[in-house]
This record gives structure tokens, C-alpha cells and sequence, in this order.
């Protein structure tokens, strides 16, 4: 499988010049148009697809026009999908079309790392740190897993993060949606909960962050992520969890 690598990426919003050096060697684009030609395997349902039905454009469409209209480039976006992370590794060993983009679970990253089906990033997203949350770069970041020979290398020199665990969205069909304390407040309480478990936990992959840096980054996305007022709540108690 030495000749079947592929660029995993976290994120198919991260698609973009420059990220890494594209292998379309083996690409079916005989009957395809444009001056460039992204072949992407993503996770059924992670992004919204074209719908004639209710006039809903997708982040495939839109992004090939972005790419038109921002570079005056004509990009192609074969886009297919997968229902689970194992049905994607067992297409990829099967071989035939080498795709440039695909987007796995983290645990996936390591697999594929390990039997030397990934190709390392040649460089990172420009506007990187600004997107996404400072807990999932940092802790993305340490990560590390072994090629093949037995080489320590990093998640980061392969993969580009995007999410972190099973998000669920809830949404108003109104369009306003919902927002501050329109949220039911015990999503807004289970939204600083999970993630402060998530950081003060040691998992499989990773080592738990010490509380006082886990306090740090709730404060830090008070405001965005997390209600600012459950915030201040919380971090008045923190005391207790000091002490546990």
C-alpha cells in the first residue's frame, strides 16, 4: 500500500490552494471540466449538499464558485461519501481513485498513519489559528502516533482539525433561529460541562489538561461558545473542583 496514500484532512471547509500538494496521478477526470480536479471522501452528512427541492446551494457548489470568483480559478470537486470510518479505510485499500481530501475520525487518522496510507501536509491553512477552538488546536497539537518504521511523528503534520467528539444542532426553521437565552438553558449548561470534562479526563489519545489550564480556556470562549453569565456561575465554584 505504499502507492495509496492519501491527504487526510479534518475539515472539508479547509479545501482550499495551498494546503498541501494535490496526488490526482490516478484521478478518473476524463469527462470532467476545470483547471483543477479535487477528489474529496468525506463523512456522509458532515457538510450540506445541493437540494433542487428548497433551493439550498451546497459547500461544494458554493466553494467552487468561491474559488471562480476569488482566483479565477475553475476547481471540480468530486465528492463522495461514507457511513462509518471502517467502510472509508476498506475503500481506500481497495485502490482506484486517490483522493486528495478525505475526512476521518481521529482514531482513523492514527490507522492510517501507522500502515502508510497518508501523505504529511506540505503546509498549514493561513488563517488557521483563527478559526475553530483553542482547545482543539492545543490538544490536537500533542497528539502524536508511529508510521510504519516506527517514526514518532505528529497529528498535526498530517491532518487539520475541524471538530471534536458528536455535535448535535438544533435549529428553528424560523429564520431569526435561536440565540443567547432563546437556547434551552440546559443545553447551554451541558455545552460547558462536556467540555470541561472533555479537557480534565485523560482518553485513549490523549493526557487530561491540568484544571487551572481547563478553567482558562471556558473563560476564554465565554461569550462565544459558552453563555457568559453559566460562565461566571462556574467560575465562581471552581473552588469545589479545586478541591476533588
Amino acid at each position: 500500500m505504499k502507492n495509496n496514500k492519501f491527504i487526510a484532512l479534518s475539515a472539508i471547509l479547509a479545501i482550499c490552494f495551498g494546503i498541501t500538494g494535490c496526488n490526482n496521478n490516478n484521478a478518473n477526470d476524463n469527462d470532467l471540466e476545470g483547471d483543477v480536479v479535487l477528489n474529496v471522501y468525506n463523512c456522509a452528512d458532515y457538510i450540506c449538499e445541493t437540494d433542487e427541492e428548497s433551493g439550498t446551494i451546497g459547500v461544494v457548489e458554493q466553494f467552487e464558485q468561491y474559488c471562480k470568483d476569488t482566483y479565477n480559478v475553475n476547481v471540480k470537486v468530486n465528492y463522495s461519501t461514507y457511513e462509518t470510518n471502517e467502510d472509508m479505510y476498506n475503500q481506500l485499500r481497495a485502490g482506484g481513485i486517490q483522493y486528495d481530501l478525505i475526512c476521518p475520525s481521529d482514531y482513523m487518522i492514527d490507522k492510517l498513519i501507522m500502515n502508510d496510507m497518508i501523505l504529511p501536509l506540505t503546509s498549514q491553512i493561513e488563517n488557521y489559528e483563527n478559526y475553530g477552538s483553542k482547545y482543539i488546536r492545543t490538544t490536537f497539537d500533542e497528539i502524536t502516533s508511529h508510521t510504519s518504521d516506527g517514526q514518532e511523528v505528529k497529528f498535526k503534520d498530517y491532518a487539520i482539525p475541524y471538530m471534536w467528539g458528536t455535535m448535535g444542532f438544533m435549529y428553528d426553521p424560523n429564520p431569526k433561529g435561536l440565540k443567547e437565552e432563546e437556547i434551552p438553558l440546559s443545553a447551554r449548561i451541558m455545552a460547558i460541562a462536556d467540555v470541561f470534562d472533555a479537557l480534565v479526563s485523560k482518553r485513549c489519545y490523549k493526557e487530561p489538561i491540568p484544571v487551572k489550564e481547563a478553567f482558562e480556556i471556558i473563560k476564554d470562549e465565554s461569550g462565544t461558545h459558552f453563555d457568559p453569565d453559566l460562565v461566571d456561575v462556574f467560575l465562581n465554584h471552581k473552588d469545589k473542583f479545586m478541591n476533588e
